[in-house]
This record gives structure tokens, sequence and C-alpha cells, in this order.
């Protein structure tokens, strides 16, 4: 049995968290995570992680008692992968972070590009 299986059985509303090996099992972080992506379940999500104090079996308990039966199935969001040449470029000359190289490509035109990529050539 997995965190997922514990997901399952609270949109499902059959309460499996019977013994002590169950509750060892539960992860608060991929429960709260999951709940999140949900607009029904969203203030709930919130709620534990403002109360991540709180025990397994409470934090279990809340989401049975507080969320009403019903099939949810989302996507998990996922980083994006970065595959551009460009935006290599731009992090190795102007030592950017991902995301600023990403901002940066947006103002940059496409001479001042070619112009970097010219200058970054190793001849040999």
């Amino acid at each position: 049995m997995g965190p997922f299986d514990l997901i399952k059985s609270v949109n499902e509303g059959k309460d499996i968290m019977t013994d002590a090996l169950v509750e060892h099992e539960y992860n608060a972080f991929l429960t709260n995570m999951n709940f999140s992506l949900f607009p029904d379940t969203i203030l709930q999500s919130n709620m534990m992680n403002c109360n991540s104090h709180l025990s397994s079996k409470l934090q279990y308990k809340y989401y049975m008692n507080t969320i009403r039966p019903k099939k949810r199935f989302a996507k998990w969001p996922k980083k994006e992968k970065i595959t551009g040449d460009n935006i290599r470029l731009i992090q190795e000359v102007y030592k950017y972070s991902v995301s600023k190289a990403k901002q940066a490509l947006l103002i940059l035109s496409d001479e001042q590009i070619q112009w970097i990529k010219e200058k970054q050539e190793k001849g040999g």
C-alpha cells in the first residue's frame, strides 16, 4: 500500500487507515499536493499545510471527514525541460538562471543573439 492508495481512499470515502503500518505510509506532502490541484479541496489542503504539526492519522481523518467522495483526476505539474541552445548560451555569457535567461531571450533581437554566438565561438 502506498501514499496514493490513501488519497484514493479519501476520494472514494472509504477509511482504510486502521493500523500503524498504514499510518506510517501516509505522506503529508504528496497528499496536500494532490488535493491542492482541485478547486473543491484546495482549502482543506491549505489547512493541512498550516497544521503540518498534526499527526498523520489526524490529517488523514480531517481529509476523510471534510472532503466529499468524488472522482478526481489531474496530471501533476512537471518541471519544464529546457532544450534551447540560445537559453544555454545566455546562461553561460551572462551567468543567468534559467528563468532570467528566458526573460532575456524575449528582449534580445536575432542580431544580438547572433553577435553573442559569434563572440563565443572558439577558433582553433
